[in-house]
């Protein structure tokens, strides 16, 4: 039982981190001046386990939610504009 739970936890923790990065991502994107339809590149690291698991488990739908055509675990392109976050992570976007 402790298993499950434990399991439940992690699954409700992953997805909680992937809605914080996409709302950083949403406020950076406003912050750039970006109209709602514009379609972004985002550029991501972190050395953190947990967040690169999270982004591994809901990457598609952090894209998808803030209308990424790409979502690379790379250096950032130059020009890119630079997310503030208060998590561990490295994040960057530029207009498609």
């Amino acid at each position: 039982m402790n298993a499950v739970k434990t399991r439940r936890r992690v699954v409700v923790d992953n997805s909680q981190l992937a809605r914080t990065i996409g709302g950083r991502i949403r406020q950076a994107r406003k912050a750039a001046g970006l109209e709602i339809t514009d379609r972004i590149r985002v550029w991501w690291h972190s050395d953190d386990t947990d967040l690169s698991t999270a982004i591994a488990e809901h990457g598609a739908a952090i894209a998808d939610d803030v209308l990424a055509i790409s979502f690379e675990q790379a250096p950032a392109s130059a020009g890119a504009t630079n997310v503030e976050c208060d998590l561990p992570i490295a994040l960057a976007l530029a207009r498609a």
